[in-house]
């Protein structure tokens, strides 16, 4: 997905788009790619802490795609709820692994 919002940027042009866009300073695909980077070092460093302060963040930035759409049906620029309900799922999915313990064992390590 980070690859479509870096590589593709010019391709997002619906209105659908624009609370997101218009709400964040820092470009979306910056966003995921920094979590991204931040859940690895989290499995390298086996940090617990780490790991959640990633999953937590990631979920934040599904959250705000969340909202973007769900203003995006409320301003008659998006069709369907379709986008704001499925990133609040993969947001409460986000949200529930950040509250899970991190299972960071290495292969053949028992827990």
């Amino acid at each position: 997905m980070s690859y479509a919002l870096l590589a593709e940027a010019d391709s997002f042009r619906s209105e659908a788009y624009d609370p997101i866009l218009i709400a964040g300073t820092v470009p979306p695909a910056l966003t995921f790619l920094a979590t991204a980077c931040v859940l690895v070092v989290a499995v390298v460093l086996r940090s617990d802490a780490i790991y959640r302060l990633g999953m937590a963040v990631h979920a934040a930035c599904c959250t705000v795609w969340a909202v973007g759409f769900l203003l995006a049906i409320f301003q008659g620029k998006a069709s369907g709820p379709t986008g704001p309900i499925g990133w609040a799922l993969i947001a409460f999915h986000g949200y529930l692994w950040s509250a899970a313990p991190a299972r960071l064992e290495g292969p053949g390590e028992k827990p």
